[in-house]
């Protein structure tokens, strides 16, 4: 009975000390034109370094790459690594109102992976400041625009005001 048990006890070890091979990819949930965006790869299980090709190609042909990135997991960054991939307005076709998508790629020698990701024109954001908080109906407002992109940077885009 002592015997069976160490048995048991030896194979249950050997099982909980191995890990299945997997990866983890995180992306935005949806691309933004001109919008720097950090895709990260992160692999579980593996022992030896190993270089991960990301890119953004066209739907449905994919063609044509819009952007692409490598990085190298191995032991010393605990096989985790990221790429900033950026799409450029000249690169896509259509209009900025019609729904886009691309196919975001991670491929390597232990696993390929793609998935269609949605693509938008709309980033950034708006910053509006006023010189007063309330303004009677014959005063004049002065205001001042600032156009952000992600990071809370200075965007330089064209912005267009309507005043009514």
């Amino acid at each position: 009975m002592n015997i069976l048990s160490f048995i048991c006890i030896l194979a249950f070890c050997g099982r909980s000390l191995s890990q299945e091979q997997t990866y983890v990819i995180t992306a935005p949930k949806i691309f933004r034109i001109l919008a720097s965006e950090k895709v990260v790869v992160q692999a579980f299980g593996y022992e030896t370094a190993f270089p991960v090709s990301i890119s953004i190609k066209s739907f449905p042909d994919k063609r044509t790459t819009y952007a692409s990135g490598h990085t190298q997991l191995s032991p010393a960054n605990k096989f985790q690594g990221s790429v900033t991939l950026t799409i450029q307005p000249k690169d896509l076709l259509g209009s900025a109102s019609s729904v886009l998508y691309v196919y975001l790629e991670a491929s390597s020698s232990h696993f390929t992976r793609e998935k269609k990701m949605p693509v938008t024109y709309k980033n950034g954001f708006l910053f509006i400041q006023t010189d007063k908080p309330i303004y009677t109906p014959d005063q004049s407002v002065k205001i001042r625009v600032y156009s952000l992109n992600e990071e809370l940077k200075p965007a330089r885009r064209e912005t267009v005001l309507t005043f009514v």
